[in-house]
């Protein structure tokens, strides 16, 4: 949507809908999640609403400001941890059995292994086919 209102300059919504390749209902709401991000005003123009799309630099300043709202996540996060750390250290330690596919959860998995401190503690690695040519 942003694409096709940077190319066609303002337009009325028709016109971006047809550029963009969707529906007119659905282009509304796509104008409306770039408004509030600042990615879209409004011109009237007679009886027609015009849409035109913001300066690409808005981007810098969305991606900035995103940025920003994470590294504050992050810093919440890490004063929460060793609190939620504990609460998860004082189950009962019980065997349990957890599947993991593709890459993040080879990743998940070698982590898991390496956090490990305490003597026997078992991780078993293996697909479909190892389990397969066990059972003959």
């Amino acid at each position: 949507m942003y694409l096709a209102m940077l190319e066609l300059g303002p337009s009325p919504v028709l016109e971006i809908a047809a550029k963009a390749g969707i529906n007119r209902p659905t282009a509304y709401v796509q104008i409306e999640f770039l408004k509030k991000r600042g990615l879209v005003s409004t011109q009237t123009k007679g009886k027609k609403q015009l849409f035109i799309a913001e300066d690409p630099s808005q981007l810098e300043i969305l991606v900035g400001e995103r940025e920003k709202e994470i590294e504050h996540k992050k810093e919440e996060l890490e004063k929460v941890l060793p609190e939620l750390q504990n609460i998860f250290n004082l189950t009962d330690e019980k065997p349990q059995v957890r599947y993991f596919e593709g890459m993040a959860g080879i990743q998940k998995v070698q982590k898991d292994f390496l956090s490990k401190k305490e003597k026997g503690s078992w991780v078993s690695l293996g697909s479909n086919a190892d389990i397969f040519n066990a059972c003959g």
